[in-house]
């Protein structure tokens, strides 16, 4: 997944604000929960709970 993260920061770094329609923090969460296992499930809401 670090390797997706590196082509978001890219697009970035080439000008394009909000790859995909979201900020590093949103993205950085997605690439988060894909990484959990079929059983696991994901802890707080990023941004703590609302």
């Amino acid at each position: 997944m670090q390797g997706q993260h590196r082509l978001y920061e890219g697009d970035v770094a080439d000008g394009r604000p909000r790859p995909l329609g979201m900020d590093d923090r949103e993205h950085a969460a997605v690439l988060a929960l894909a990484e959990l296992g079929d059983d696991e499930r994901a802890g707080a809401p990023v941004g703590g709970v609302r």
